[in-house]
């Protein structure tokens, strides 16, 4: 950086000294800001500074074809340019993109992306270039999943510190959750942050990260849908839809269909949804859906709707639910429930009727 300003200024004095005929001196300030300039846009390209550009192993090949494609930074180069504050933000981020595609197979990108973790907690009026390269270092790590697992102690503390700012702990759990399997080091982390983090965000995020940690989370989840908190078994009955393995589906099919008699209305459609999804459990799920199509709170009408008519096929008992509710005092409840046993009776058994067309909705 020294450098080029020094090349900037000489190349300024010749200017001032010896222009041709009829060039005007620049201002002082201008000249100033010419010379910034340039130094900006040559920091930029990887020119001035601390790091050099790399090297081609072969400089006759360059020549003997031609060719002017500009030789590709080394790792430890990005690594340089990314913690150099002097540089401008954007090649850092670049730095950090390209290492972030490298991923684990070069072995200076975790010890980067652990390094910049260390640079918070972040204040709202600290340094904002450093706040968009840990929010980028975050989201790289949550890209890397398992790969990631290194940076587990780091996410975690991150996690429980309430000096973070809510979206760097939201970004930590969801960094965790990216873990899958590796991440169950960081279960409890995660259930501190469902039960107790300020923030709602966190707190969803928390309970889908455990999700998709997967079976070793299965456990602590399957405890959570009989806590005292609703909104809590809420927000588990809504992220066990998210599990992908077999054997975690398998260890939470009985506590997940207990929680289709839960006694708040908003759990048991998470967990009719989360059913839906995991077991095609068609019976136990109509069983739920559609009491709920007379709820007073609409979202929930609508949701429940949705549930019924995706249903491959209904029972009879469900048709003979569905028409006492086309007696029912509320004109809206009346005509979902007939809505519903329109589309009923058009499916065909054994297929699937899709989502409900827009403007079918209630109201």
């Amino acid at each position: 950086m020294v450098r080029g300003l020094i090349r900037a200024a000489r190349c300024r004095a010749a200017l001032a000294s010896g222009r041709p005929p009829g060039m005007r001196r620049l201002p002082p300030a201008a000249g100033l800001l010419v010379a910034w300039g340039a130094v900006l846009a040559a920091t930029a390209w990887g020119q001035v500074g601390d790091i050099p550009p790399a090297r081609d192993a072969n400089p006759r090949s360059a020549g003997a074809t031609g060719s002017t494609t500009e030789p590709r930074a080394t790792a430890p180069e990005l690594v340089d340019l990314l913690f150099n504050p002097r540089a401008p933000l954007a090649p850092r981020l670049r730095a950090l993109e390209t290492l972030e595609k490298a991923g684990t197979s070069d072995p200076q990108v975790m010890p980067a992306l652990i390094r910049m973790l260390q640079l918070g907690p972040l204040t709202p009026e600290g340094d904002p270039d450093a706040r968009q390269l840990r929010e980028r270092g975050l989201r790289a790590l949550a890209a890397l999943g398992p790969e990631a697992e290194l940076a587990a102690p780091l996410l975690m503390r991150m996690v429980r510190d309430p000096r973070e700012s809510e979206s760097f702990r939201r970004l930590a759990i969801e960094a965790l959750g990216a873990l899958q399997g590796k991440g169950a080091i960081a279960i409890g982390a995660l259930c501190e942050a469902l039960e107790f983090d300020a923030s709602p965000e966190a707190r969803v995020a928390a309970a889908e990260a455990l999700a998709r940690i997967g079976e070793p989370a299965v456990a602590s989840m399957s405890a959570y849908l009989r806590h005292r908190d609703s909104a809590l078994r809420g927000r588990i009955a809504a992220s066990l839809g998210l599990l992908s393995s077999e054997a975690a589906q398998a260890q939470t099919r009985g506590p997940l269909l207990d929680a289709l008699r839960d006694p708040d209305e908003t759990v048991r459609l998470h967990a009719a949804e989360s059913a839906w999804k995991l077991y095609r459990a068609a019976a136990p799920e109509a069983d739920t859906a559609i009491p709920l199509l007379a709820s007073d709170q609409r979202p929930t009408r609508f949701r429940a709707m949705r549930l019924v008519v995706d249903l491959p096929q209904l029972e009879a008992r469900h048709v003979q639910a569905l028409e006492a509710l086309r007696d029912h005092p509320r004109s809206e409840v009346r005509k979902i429930a007939a809505k519903t046993l329109q589309r009923a009776n058009r499916q065909e058994p054994g297929t699937s009727q899709g989502p409900v067309p827009p403007g079918t909705g209630p109201g």
